[in-house]
């Protein structure tokens, strides 16, 4: 079940089908499937641009400043970064938290 300005979505699972009514006073009942559109329908997301807005991609310019993977990172505070770096398998994260070089301690001995 979920909202989304005035209407209310639910998905029924006897009648396999998602509906929406007014969210307000539960008029407006009505199907929003087709029954050969869906097997079980279980939940129900809305997406749009209102629900998930945009952010500023602060791994945009220069990577982040990072070597190899830049991901975002939560803001628990201000204080908190705002990106988090990242290394690809057989490569470790220096202590500057920027660079990736290649990890020595868990590479195989194969020469």
């Amino acid at each position: 079940i979920t909202t989304f300005e005035d209407s209310i979505y639910w998905s029924d699972w006897d009648k396999q089908t998602v509906f929406k009514a007014n969210k307000f006073n539960g008029k407006g009942v009505e199907p929003i499937t087709a029954l050969h559109q869906l097997q079980h329908p279980m939940t129900v997301h809305v997406y749009h641009p209102y629900r998930q807005p945009d952010g500023i991609n602060h791994c945009q310019a220069v990577n982040g400043h990072c070597s190899h993977l830049c991901l975002p990172a939560p803001r628990i505070n201000e204080r908190s970064p705002r990106i988090a770096c990242a290394c690809p398998t057989g490569l470790k994260l220096m202590e500057d938290r920027l660079m990736c070089v290649e990890d020595l301690d868990n590479h195989q001995a194969g020469n």
